[in-house]
Formats: structure tokens, C-alpha cells, sequence
């Protein structure tokens, strides 16, 4: 799973949440213009990784998995103020056959030294661990497994809302956080 943006569209609207400002390289306003306005980003666009070189991998991955799938390609499948339209998005799978191209288990060997040397590489000043690909996502998830996820009041309150309109008993959701 991958993305060729700066931030997932999600981490932005927890900020306008919040309102809190986002870091400056993660979007543009609707003009166009970096901003640390989160409301503002909603608006506008996503910055892509890379610069105009991300855009082209992005555009080049967001076209296999639409238009070979007859999926939803960019603005055809929503916005950001109201999220994807559900159904009309695509995926794209490549499976690699490795033992075709070389050995797997030195193939394996490689990739555990590539991992290293990006691990164990030149820090800037400040920068106490490097993380490769993953990792990051990968130890959250055993945090969160151990401690819970935190959410923010009003996605909790967006939780009670929804089980309210369903009809579910919300009774134990309402005393954990200390709803009404």
C-alpha cells in the first residue's frame, strides 16, 4: 500500500479537527499557495511526494488502478471536503514471481542489508532513528494493540451519532468517554 502524497487526506481533517495547522509541505489552498491551514487544505489539493517527478509516478500508478479497472481516476472519484465516492475507486495488485529472477533467499539477503544500511545511515543533527518503509505504521499498530486507539472528541462524538441513528446500544461507548 502505498501513497504519492505528502499525508493522507484523513491526517488533515483530524488537524481542521482540532484547528491546528499542518506542517507546510503536506498541501496547498485552493489558489494553489502552501498553507499550514488545515480548513484551507480541505479545499485545495494534497502537496505529491517528489515534486513534479512524484506526480508522474502518481499519475502513472493512479492510471493502473483505474482506467485498466474502469475505477475513478483524480477529481472522478470525489473531492476533499466530501471524501471518495465508495465504489468508484480502483486498485492496482502486481505480483512478482522473485525465484524467477534470481535466488530468493539472496534476494531475501539483499533486501535485510538494504534495510540495514538505511537503519544504521547518517543522521541529521536532531534525528535520533532513521525508519524504513513500514516500520513506523507497523510499531503504532502494536502500541495501539496494547493501549488503545486514541480518537479525538469529535470523532467519538461522530461514533455516538452514528450507533445513535442505527439503533445500537451505545450505553458502554457513552460511559467510557463520559457522554451524554
Amino acid at each position: 500500500d502505498t501513497s504519492f502524497g505528502m499525508t493522507a487526506h484523513g491526517k488533515i481533517r483530524v488537524y481542521a479537527q482540532k484547528a491546528e495547522p499542518i506542517p507546510v509541505d503536506w498541501a496547498f489552498d485552493a489558489d494553489g499557495r502552501p498553507t499550514t491551514d488545515a480548513v484551507a487544505a480541505l479545499d485545495g489539493l494534497i502537496r505529491p511526494i517528489g515534486g513534479h517527478k512524484g506526480v508522474g509516478l502518481g499519475m502513472a500508478i493512479g492510471m493502473l488502478a483505474s482506467l485498466l479497472s474502469g475505477a475513478a481516476y483524480g477529481t472522478e472519484l470525489g473531492n476533499m471536503d466530501d471524501g471518495p465516492t465508495p465504489g468508484l475507486d480502483g486498485h492496482f495488485v502486481l505480483a512478482i514471481n522473485v525465484a524467477a529472477f534470481a535466488p530468493v533467499d539472496q534476494v531475501k539477503a539483499r533486501v535485510d542489508a538494504i534495510l540495514r544500511q538505511v537503519r544504521h545511515g547518517n543522521r541529521a543533527p536532531g534525528v535520533e532513528r532513521l525508519f524504513t518503509p513500514g516500520e513506523i505504521e507497523a510499531e503504532l499498530e502494536l502500541d495501539q494493540r496494547v493501549n488503545g486507539i486514541p480518537l479525538n472528541s469529535e470523532t467519538l462524538n461522530g461514533i455516538l451519532e452514528q450507533g445513535r441513528a442505527v439503533g445500537a446500544d451505545i450505553a458502554a461507548l457513552q460511559a467510557a468517554i463520559g457522554a451524554e
